[in-house]
């Protein structure tokens, strides 16, 4: 019965618009439906990833170690600027 109760919670947050929201509507209203698909099915990776190095203990590792946190945090900042930086170019 528990589960039932997660399975529901998560659906009902799962419908609840957030950021990814905004960037799946604003690519799919760019660039056309299968960029905006693109998009979704991006977005729904990532978060798939995330649950499973989750599920498999990488928050904790994460959580554990400042090195492995330092260096995730740094791996993102650059993979922004470098997205920011094509989006930019792209701009031109």
């Amino acid at each position: 019965m528990i589960w039932l109760a997660f399975v529901g919670s998560c659906f009902l947050l799962a419908m609840i618009p957030g950021v990814s929201t905004a960037v799946i509507l604003r690519q799919t209203l760019r660039a056309g439906r299968s960029s905006g698909v693109a998009a979704l099915l991006g977005n729904e990776t990532g978060i798939f990833l995330w649950a499973m190095a989750a599920v498999f203990g990488l928050s904790v590792l994460v959580l554990a170690s400042q090195v492995a946190y330092g260096a995730m945090k740094a791996a993102g900042a650059a993979l922004l600027v470098a997205l920011g930086v094509r989006v930019a170019l792209e701009a031109r």
